[in-house]
C-alpha cells in the first residue's frame, strides 16, 4: 500500500486551490470539508491570486503564501494549470491532491504533454493524486474531501465505493442512503492519472472493509487487478462491480470520457469470473448487493425458503427469482410437522413459497425457528416491512417483535437470513436513526433478489476460483509467429498440432494432375478446399468440395473450386486446393481465441459448423484454462445435452473436447502478443473414447 494513502484521506489540513464564489465547486468543497461532519478536518485554507476573500474567508495568493503545512490540495483550476499547482506541491513537500479539473482527456498533444509530466512528477514524489476529473472522496469517519452532498449523519460503515464517474458516484451514495446502507469511502477516481482503482483497493483490503464496489469504465492493470481480487477472495471481502461496454455505444462514450479502451463484453465477463468479481447491471444492484453481503456476510449455499404474509408475495417472489441462482426447496418433514404443531397450518399447506396466513403470523417467532434449523434450508427469506421514512410508523408494534423472532432464530441456529419488502419502496434517510437488531438486514423488490442471486453467485465463483491453479505453464509450441498474417488452414492447423491438437492430415494439390495423383495417398472418400489465406469461409464461395471418391472427380473438383473461388474472391491469393481424408460424421464444435488489447487472450468453445453463428451458443474464459476449466465450460452450453447423449445418442468425448479447448487456450497464451484471433472450426466430436478431430483451423496475427 501506499503509505500516503492514509494521509490522502484523512487530512488534518485542507488547502482549496482555485476557490472562487462562482458556479458550485468551491461551496460544495467548503460545505463538506469545514462542515460539522468533517471532524478529522482541523483547518481549510483558500487560495487564488486574484481574490482576497471568497465567502467571507481570507484567501492566499498563492500555497507558498500559507503559513503551516498543508497535507492535501484540492485542485479547482483549470486543466491547464494543474501542472503549476502540482510543481508548487513539490517544492512545498505536499504529498496528496484531489484534481477535479476536465479537459486532459481530450487526447490533444498538449493534453498529453500534461498528463505525462504531472504522472511522472507526482510518481517520483510520491504524490497521490486522484483524478483529474473528479468529484472527491468521502471519508466516513471524518473528512468530506468532495462536492457530494452530506446531509444525513455521517455514520461508518464497512462498503468502500470507488466510481470512475462523479454523477454515478452520487447515484451510488443516494442509493445506499435511501436503503440505509452505510459506506466506508466514496471515492471518484476520474480519469485515474496516478491513482487507479488498484491503489484503491489495495488500500482497502488493508483497511479491512467488508465489501468494495465499484463503477468502472474500464480495468486498470489487469494483472494487478487480478492479483488483487485474488487476495479479496482469499480475505472473503466481496467485490461487486459495474463495468460498461455491454454496447458499442457504452464503448464510444468511455473512450471519449476517460481515454478508456473497453473490452468485448464476453470477454470482460470472462475476465471477472476469472477475478472472482461479481457483475451487476446498475447503481441500485450494487448497493443490494454491496448492503447484503457486508451485513449478512458470504452464504453457504443456493438452497432459499421464502416465507410470506400473503400468497400474491410468495408467488411473486418465485416468479421474480425464477431463472436466478436461487434454489427453492421444500422443507424437511421434521420442520413441516414442527410447523403445523405450532402455527395450526395444515400440512399440505406448507410448502416453498410460503403463504403464512392469520395463523401463521401470529406463530411468526416459532415458524421461523422450525425453518432456520432446518438442514435442507440455505438461506432464509421472509416478507418484510421496514421503517419508512416521511410516514408514521404505525407498523412497529408489528414490525419490531418479528425483527426480534427473526434475529434470535439466526442468531441462534447460525442460518443466513434475510428480510424483503415486496415493493421497491426504500426506507429514506430516517432508517439511520433506527438500528435493527443483529442479524436483520432487508432487500427491496426485484433488484432485492438479484442481490440475494449475486451472493449466491459469490459464494459459488470464491469456491471456484479459490479451488484452481490459473499458473501459465511453460510454453510449448510455435514462438515468434510473424505479425499481420493470416495463416492458411494446414499452416494453422500444423502448429496447433505442436500443442496436442488432434487434426486432419491434409496434403496440398497444386494442378489437376496433382490432385489425381494425391488421391491414392490421401485414401476415399475425400474432400477437397481451397487452400488460401484471403478465404476463411470457404463453404460460402464454393471452395468445398466432399465425397470424392475417383480421380476423375478430384480433376474436376479441383477446377471447379479454383473457378468458383475465383469469381467470387478475384483478388484472393490461392495456392492450390488442399486434400484431406473425409472423416467420419460426428458432432460439430468450435473453439476459438480472441485477443482483447486490455485484458489479453479468452478461450471460447462452443457449438460448431454452422450453429456457430446461428445460436452463437458458447462459453468464454480468459486463457489458459484446464482441461477441468474447460469442462465445466461445456457444461454450461446450451447444446450440452447434446454432448452427453441425448434423446438415445451416445454421449461424446467430453474429456477430449476438454483437452483440445485446454491445448488451444495454451496456445493463446504463449502467442498473445502476435495473434488477434483464431477459429478451429469445425472440430468433430465422436463418442466416448474416440476423441476429436479438428479438421479446419485458421490463425490471424
Amino acid at each position: 500500500m501506499n503509505p500516503n494513502l492514509n494521509t490522502h484521506f484523512n487530512p488534518r489540513r485542507v488547502a482549496i486551490v482555485g476557490a472562487s464564489e462562482k458556479g458550485l465547486w468551491t461551496a460544495g468543497f467548503l460545505k463538506n470539508c469545514a462542515g460539522e461532519h468533517s471532524k478529522i478536518i482541523e483547518e481549510v485554507v483558500l487560495v487564488n491570486p486574484r481574490r482576497s476573500e471568497v465567502f467571507g474567508r481570507r484567501c492566499w495568493p498563492t500555497l507558498s503564501d500559507v503559513p503551516g503545512g498543508i497535507d492535501h490540495v484540492i485542485a479547482l483550476v483549470n486543466a491547464s494549470l494543474l501542472p503549476s499547482v502540482v510543481s508548487e506541491c513539490v517544492d512545498l513537500g505536499i504529498k496528496a491532491i484531489t484534481a477535479v479539473a476536465s479537459g486532459l482527456e481530450d487526447g490533444s498533444e498538449q493534453s498529453q504533454r500534461a498528463n505525462s509530466y504531472i504522472r511522472n512528477v507526482c510518481l517520483e514524489n510520491n504524490i497521490t493524486l486522484q483524478g483529474p476529473n473528479c468529484y472527491g472522496f468521502n471519508n466516513y469517519s471524518g473528512a468530506f474531501l468532495s462536492r457530494y452532498g452530506v446531509d444525513h449523519a455521517a455514520i461508518p460503515g464497512s462498503i468502500a465505493v470507488v466510481a470512475h464517474s462523479g454523477q454515478v458516484g452520487a447515484a451510488i451514495a443516494d442509493s445506499a442512503v435511501a436503503r440505509g446502507i452505510k459506506l466506508s469511502h466514496l471515492v471518484s477516481s476520474g480519469n485515474e492519472l496516478v491513482l487507479d482503482t488498484n491503489d484503491y483497493i489495495e488500500y482497502f483490503l488493508d483497511e479491512q472493509v467488508k465489501v468494495i464496489a465499484c463503477f468502472l469504465e474500464q480495468i486498470p492493470d489487469p494483472n494487478r487487478f487480478l492479483k488483487l481480487s485474488h487476495r479479496a477472495l482469499a480475505a472473503g471481502v466481496p467485490i461487486v462491480v459495474i463495468v460498461t461496454g455491454k454496447t458499442e455505444a457504452a464503448r464510444r462514450i468511455a473512450a471519449s470520457h476517460t481515454g478508456a479502451i473497453a473490452g468485448a463484453d464476453a470477454v470482460t465477463n470472462a475476465f471477472l469470473r476469472r477475478a472472482g468479481c461479481v457483475r451487476v447491471d446498475s447503481p441500485e444492484e450494487l448497493v443490494e448487493t454491496a448492503g447484503l453481503l457486508a451485513s449478512r456476510g458470504i452464504p453457504d449455499g443456493d438452497r432459499v425458503f421464502f416465507c410470506g404474509f400473503s400468497g400474491g408475495a410468495a408467488e411473486l417472489y418465485a416468479e421474480e427469482a425464477h431463472e436466478t441462482r436461487l434454489r427453492f426447496v421444500q422443507p424437511s418433514d421434521a420442520t413441516k410437522d414442527r410447523i403445523a404443531d405450532a402455527t395450526g397450518l395444515e400440512r399440505s399447506a406448507i410448502h416453498n413459497p410460503l403463504d403464512m396466513t392469520l395463523d401463521g403470523a401470529r406463530n411468526f417467532a416459532a415458524l421461523i425457528e422450525a425453518l432456520a434449523t432446518d438442514p435442507e434450508v440455505d438461506i432464509l427469506v421472509a416478507q418484510g416491512q421496514p421503517l419508512r421514512g416521511g410516514i408514521s410508523d404505525s407498523r412497529a408494534a408489528i414490525r419490531e417483535p418479528r425483527e426480534q423472532a427473526f434475529s434470535e432464530a439466526l442468531a441462534k441456529s447460525g442460518s443466513y437470513g434475510l428480510l424483503h419488502e415486496t415493493g421497491d419502496c426504500q426506507p429514506g434517510i430516517e432508517v439511520f436513526s433506527h438500528e435493527p437488531p443483529e442479524c436483520v438486514h432487508y432487500v427491496f423488490g426485484m433488484t432485492g433478489i438479484k442481490a440475494l442471486s449475486r451472493a449466491v453467485e459469490y459464494s459459488q465463483l470464491r469456491a471456484e476460483v479459490l479451488g484452481q491453479d490459473f499458473e501459465t505453464k511453460p510454453a510449448v509450441g510455435s514462438q515468434g509467429l510473424s505479425a499481420g498474417r493470416t495463416f492458411t488452414e494446414s499452416e494453422s492447423k500444423d502448429i496447433l498440432a505442436e500443442y496436442g491438437l488432434p487434426v486432419s492430415r491434409d496434403f496440398v494439390a497444386r494442378s489437376a494432375d496433382e490432385a489425381a495423383a494425391l488421391c491414392s495417398r490421401v485414401g476415399y472418400p475425400l474432400v477437397m478446399k481451397v487452400h488460401s489465406p484471403d478465404v476463411a469461409h470457404k463453404s460460402d464461395v464454393g471452395g468445398v468440395r466432399l465425397g470424392i471418391s475417383t480421380e476423375v472427380e478430384a480433376r474436376v473438383a479441383f477446377d471447379d473450386i479454383l473457378s468458383a473461388v475465383s469469381a467470387a474472391c478475384p483478388d484472393a491469393s490461392v495456392d492450390g486446393v488442399l486434400m484431406s481424408r473425409e472423416a467420419p460424421p460426428a458432432v460439430e464444435a468450435f473453439i476459438g481465441v480472441t485477443v482483447d488489447p486490455v485484458l489479453g487472450p479468452a478461450v471460447v468453445v462452443g457449438l460448431g459448423g454452422v450453429f456457430i453463428e446461428i445460436f452463437a451458443d458458447v462459453a468464454t474464459r480468459m486463457a489458459p484454462v484446464s482441461s477441468v476449466e474447460a469442462r465445466q465450460m461445456i457444461r454450461e452450453l446450451k447444446s450440452w445435452p447434446l454432448f452427453c447423449g441425448a434423446r438415445g445418442q451416445d454421449a461424446l468425448d467430453i474429456d477430449a473436447l476438454a483437452e483440445a479447448v485446454a491445448d488451444v487456450s495454451q496456445f493463446a497464451v504463449d502467442n498473445r502478443s502476435a495473434v488477434t484471433e483464431l477459429d478451429v472450426n469445425p472440430v468433430f466430436v465422436y463418442p466416448n473414447g474416440g476423441g476429436v478431430l479438428a479438421v479446419d483451423a485458421l490463425i490471424q496475427t
